[in-house]
């Protein structure tokens, strides 16, 4: 019977045991699973998987936070540096993370995205319509009259620098914890992941736009 109940346990916890790693976490936010090597006050030796192989390397101690264990116990290894480049304190560096974190877990930025491309493929569309230059019944020729321009490469660039200059405003259902909102570094961190995610998305949106509309442009010019 007892061994019946072993086994029971084995089953139903085993995966959870094995699951269990070490985690580094970085200043930048990001959380690395693997395992914790060895320490010391300059690096970091940590082995994790990376596409079904198994990678060692150092890192550096400066851009991490902290180091858990697979037992919870959580060593916190930033260091206020300034000449590193750790200007903020230990607890201020944990919210810098933090607001890093819940914005990563938290922010879509799904209006960057649908406008980069809204506006590429619009400035595109605008950029090969070419008005009559003499008399004529219409005052356009219409669509793909006329060959792209600078416009239509300069685009993408000049969309992702706009989207990224409006304020952001917090999402209070996103936030891990709502008193973190009264500190400085937490708010940094926050905007500093949303204003990322929102130029990346612009940009790569609005690169997919302007493909779009070059991509009607010459199908356009193969049917007339």
């Amino acid at each position: 019977m007892r061994s019946y109940y072993l086994t029971l346990f084995l089953l139903l916890f085993s995966p959870l045991l094995v699951s269990a790693q070490d985690k580094l976490t970085f200043l930048n936010g990001h959380v690395l699973e693997g395992k914790f090597l060895n320490y010391d006050t300059s690096y970091v030796e940590f082995s994790y998987q990376r596409r079904n192989k198994t990678k060692t390397e150092k890192f550096e101690a400066y851009r991490l936070y902290s180091i858990t264990e697979a037992s919870g116990k959580e060593t916190v290894v930033y260091f206020q540096d300034s000449l590193a480049g750790n200007i903020w304190t230990p607890q201020e560096a944990m919210y810098f993370v933090h607001g890093q974190q819940d914005a990563q877990e938290g922010f879509k930025p799904h209006l960057a995205n649908i406008g980069g491309f809204s506006f590429a493929l619009g400035v595109s569309l605008w950029d090969t319509y070419k008005r009559q230059n003499g008399p004529s019944d219409g005052f356009f020729e219409g669509f793909f009259r006329s060959d792209p321009g600078i416009i239509h490469l300069l685009t993408p660039f000049v969309y992702t620098i706009l989207v990224g200059l409006p304020g952001i405003t917090f999402d209070l259902s996103k936030v891990s914890n709502r008193a973190y909102l009264l500190e400085e570094t937490y708010r940094d961190g926050y905007i500093r992941v949303v204003k990322n995610k929102r130029k990346f998305g612009g940009l790569k949106f609005s690169l997919l736009g302007s493909a779009t509309g070059l991509g009607l442009y010459f199908l356009g010019r193969a049917i007339q």
